[in-house]
């Protein structure tokens, strides 16, 4: 993996999807696969520079570019459309900075050419910057678009609003209600709405402001953060970057090449976790060369982020280390398998091991053993895979034990039984 993350996606399959300066790669729990451009195949990427991720309603798994165009992977053949691919020049698109859906399914670009909805009946992108009342020359930043289906914007003249029903562009210049999100004076990072609010970073006035739609509230937050842990330490101001919601609800913004925040709302505070490259387990970021920041979260609520240090993988709800034996077998674990909805199967490889059932906090749910009554190798399991509904677990007797999910039961497969080991 590259060091230099600039973009990470868990799609409807689960699987990750990690972009970088140097390649897309899909990690599937064991495996990387890589994809790398090749300028002289039309249905590879044309560039390693990957920007953004993103799935639509349809399932389609988009892919921006930084120096180039948007492309539609094909999962099923590895294969690739290019949205450029023998484009007119006003439908090619050029360094993309990320992909939105409005709640009519189409899909829009913000890029550095401008706003661009993709044409489902040409395939190819439409400069779209007049369909949102936009100036041609305007300096395109990032687009959000809220439930209503109206276009929040970050241009360099500022935010813009665009309500898509009366068609209507408000903005600094044309502010009726004069709304104070329209104040705010600098280009801001991708926009953000949650309950209501809608988040605004500025990396150059090191402000994350947060925008009550419904009050017209406009509030500013700082971030100070101390240099170093020594009694001497100074503190110094944290630039915001990329905003995401955590799974339970909470806003999280990455501090450039500082650390990150994660916002308490009854306080209205945020608690600043800084960076620690000194630590192995510490949160870890260059100070030199700092990027926005990444993160997704899996099925089992790990935070997993990427910036130019690479990737980073934590839950920070949990300690670092518990044990847990209750209802365990007393023998050593040889295997563990992610089940469907989360729960996990424990493979143990000892006399009258089996298979345990946990959930995904590792709490006991039950065990599928043969012949407990005596110490029986049949029950020291090797490893497990799963398939139609059942765990399948080869053994040190050179059989199988079949673990049926839905009946709760645990049956032996002897005619498994060969002169070699099942591994």
């Amino acid at each position: 993996i590259s060091n230099n993350i600039t973009s990470l996606f868990i799609d409807s399959e689960n699987f990750l999807w990690i972009g970088s300066q140097v390649g897309l790669q899909r990690y599937d729990g064991a495996h990387f696969k890589n994809y790398f451009s090749d300028i002289a195949n039309d249905s590879a990427l044309h560039s390693d520079w990957i920007s953004d991720i993103f799935e639509d309603s349809q399932n389609r798994l988009w892919i921006g570019t930084d120096e180039g165009s948007a492309y539609i992977l094909n999962r099923k053949t590895n294969q690739f459309y290019n949205c450029n691919l023998r484009a007119k020049p006003q439908n090619k698109v050029n360094s993309i900075w990320h992909f939105a859906e409005d709640k009519n399914g189409t899909i829009w670009i913000a890029g550095a050419r401008g706003y661009f909805n993709y044409n489902e009946k040409t395939k190819k992108m439409d400069p779209a910057n007049h369909k949102i009342g936009l100036k041609e020359d305007v300096i395109s930043g990032t687009l959000t678009i809220d439930d209503n289906n109206n276009f929040w914007l970050s241009t360099g003249e500022g935010i813009k609003y665009f309500d898509s029903k009366t068609k209507t562009l408000f903005d600094r210049s044309h502010n009726p209600a004069n709304l104070t999100v329209f104040n705010i004076p600098q280009m801001a990072g991708k926009l953000l709405i949650q309950n209501g609010k809608l988040w605004i970073p500025t990396s150059y006035k090191k402000i994350l402001y947060s925008y009550d739609i419904k009050n017209d509230k406009l509030q500013n937050y700082n971030f100070q953060l101390m240099v170093n842990a020594h009694a001497d330490s100074t503190s110094e101001e944290g630039f915001p970057g990329n905003l995401f919601t955590l799974s339970d609800g909470r806003l999280l913004v990455f501090l450039i090449g500082k650390g990150f925040a994660i916002y308490d709302e009854p306080t209205n505070k945020f608690l600043n976790i800084n960076a620690e490259n000194e630590k192995s387990l510490g949160y870890h970021a260059n100070l030199l060369n700092a990027g926005p920041g990444y993160l997704v979260q899996d099925a089992f609520n790990n935070i997993i982020t990427g910036n130019e240090t690479g990737i980073q993988i934590f839950n920070n709800r949990s300690p670092t280390l518990s044990l847990y034996n209750k209802n365990f077998p007393v023998a050593p674990v040889s295997s563990i398998l992610p089940l469907p909805k989360g729960d996990l199967a424990l493979g143990f490889y000892g006399m009258n091991g089996g298979v345990v059932i946990v959930d995904s906090n590792f709490i006991f749910k039950k065990r599928y053993a043969l012949s407990l009554e005596k110490s029986s190798e049949k029950n020291m399991i090797w490893s497990m895979f799963y398939e139609g509904s059942k765990i399948w677990a080869p053994t040190q007797t050179k059989s199988m034990n079949i673990v049926n999910l839905p009946n709760q039961t645990i049956t032996e497969a002897k005619n498994f039984q060969k002169n070699n080991f099942i591994n």
